[in-house]
């Protein structure tokens, strides 16, 4: 009996290191840590601070828990198993926004991307911003326009002028999208212009605060 047990226990033991060809691991995230100031004054406690690449967040946070300082911060990953892209590719940039008391910032330094690798990496920002914008393009489609815009974040948003400009005359303002308030989550945003004539078009967004102010 003694001698069974000891042969099955071997067996075990080699399938557990054995690797089987063509399987890949999922890679391992980039941690970062360090201290973080906003305004020149230490991070208050419930800062929430979050990564972005390429323009795009992905599900990793930290809070700060004690003033002026974060982490670890986990940034996941992409997994070439997979064709969605999941995280960070090795020396990726990401940049890293903060959340305060109703205030978005982003930060600076940027951190590199580093699978298994934890950074020190101090972070500090000054100047709030009231949307962080991605992306916006624009579309043909016969006698319309689609227009397609993406925030990443959004700081007391009311929301956007969607501004036109036909044969290179001035911007006259032709609808109004409403924004999402106070977000750190992307949000997508469309607006489709029809009945277009034949001509040269120009379109732009204005982007209003809830207390009225324009950029």
């Amino acid at each position: 009996m003694k001698r069974t047990f000891f042969i099955v226990a071997c067996i075990i033991f080699f399938i557990g290191i054995f690797t089987i060809p063509g399987m890949t691991q999922p890679p391992i995230p980039s941690g970062f840590y360090g201290t973080i100031k906003i305004n020149n004054e230490d991070a208050p406690v419930g800062t929430i601070i979050t990564p972005t690449i390429g323009g795009t967040s992905y599900p990793a946070s930290d809070t700060v828990k004690t003033a002026g300082t974060y982490g670890l911060l986990l940034v996941n990953g992409d997994d070439p198993s997979t064709e969605a892209t999941e995280g960070g590719k090795q020396g990726d940039e990401i940049v890293f926004q903060a959340f305060v008391n109703g205030q978005i910032y982003v930060l600076s330094p940027t951190g590199t991307w580093k699978s298994g690798e934890n950074q020190a990496l101090d972070l500090a920002a000054t100047e709030s911003i009231p949307v962080e914008l991605a992306l916006f393009t624009a579309e043909v489609y016969g006698n319309e326009v689609r227009l397609k815009w993406r925030t990443l974040s959004e700081s007391d948003n009311f929301g956007f002028e969607i501004q036109r400009a036909e044969n290179n005359g001035d911007f006259q303002t032709i609808d109004f999208i409403r924004g999402q308030n106070t977000t750190v989550s992307p949000h997508q945003y469309a607006f489709l212009d029809r009945n277009l004539e034949q001509g040269s078009y120009s379109y732009r967004l204005k982007q209003v605060d809830l207390d009225g102010s324009i950029h």
